[in-house]
């Protein structure tokens, strides 16, 4: 089974739509996302209707049940007093854009998204097993992953908490990290998704390319975003790979 992951959206569709093209060419079994569909970006009823069109399933993240809530205040975001400043700027922009349909989808969104793939069970979540917020990083210590991942009964856990991509085999179980979508944390107007073969093992691949950053940025500003949210576009496509384990 050819799985694929996309991490957090945040309303950038051009980079969601350069995403699901790549995938398209390359074909898949099963597309997933982790959730944070909205929030920051210019488009966020434009990328829940396409990813509800192609049904791609996935989590809820904490915009998400901000946004379907009605939170006065957004999330909280790494990298200090600045970037949640841009957060509130874009969350509040966000609560007067979105559309009533959009809030109800997003309410809709479960806390973890699994099936059976041979003999690995597959379980979806945005941070982790444990709650929204909780983000495994790919440094951390071995007993932290065998914890968290005793929180969930998946042998196969993907996720798209931390603003990196990793694979990492603790306890017996793979955690697979998918870089966000939307507002990936390296810039370079990059963006990309997770591709894991299950079959007799896992092998991950991390998939980056190119996107229309600037499409994105005058969008932003044409619908009244602050526009440093995204990045200057990008030149070159490259894989990732990391081999199966």
């Amino acid at each position: 089974m050819k799985l694929i992951a996309l991490g957090s959206v945040h309303g950038n569709l051009h980079a969601l739509e350069a995403c699901l093209r790549d995938a398209d060419a390359s074909g898949y079994d099963l597309m997933v996302h982790t959730g944070d569909l909205a929030g920051c970006g210019p488009q966020p009823d434009e990328c829940i209707a396409l990813l509800r069109h192609r049904n791609v399933i996935g989590p809820r993240g904490p915009w998400d049940a901000a946004l379907a809530a009605g939170d006065d205040e957004a999330p909280w975001v790494p990298g200090g007093a600045g970037a949640q400043r841009l957060a509130a700027s874009c969350y509040q922009w966000t609560r007067r854009a979105i559309s009533a349909a959009s809030r109800r989808l997003l309410a809709s969104l479960p806390f973890e998204v699994g099936r059976m793939e041979g003999r690995f069970q597959l379980g979806v979540y945005h941070a982790s097993p444990i709650d929204t917020r909780t983000v495994l990083m790919p440094g951390s210590p071995e007993a932290r992953f065998r914890e968290v991942g005793d929180a969930s009964a998946s042998s196969v856990i993907v996720l798209g908490g931390a603003p990196m991509f990793f694979h990492r085999l603790a306890g017996g179980r793979h955690f697979i990290n998918t870089a966000s979508v939307g507002m990936p944390a390296d810039g370079g107007g990059m963006t990309g998704y997770a591709i894991a073969q299950i079959d007799t093992g896992v092998a991950v691949t991390f998939r980056r390319l190119a996107y229309d950053a600037q499409g994105a940025a005058r969008v932003a500003m044409e619908r009244g975003l602050p526009a440093e949210w995204v990045s200057a576009s990008g030149a070159s496509v490259m894989d990732m790979t990391v081999g199966a384990v």
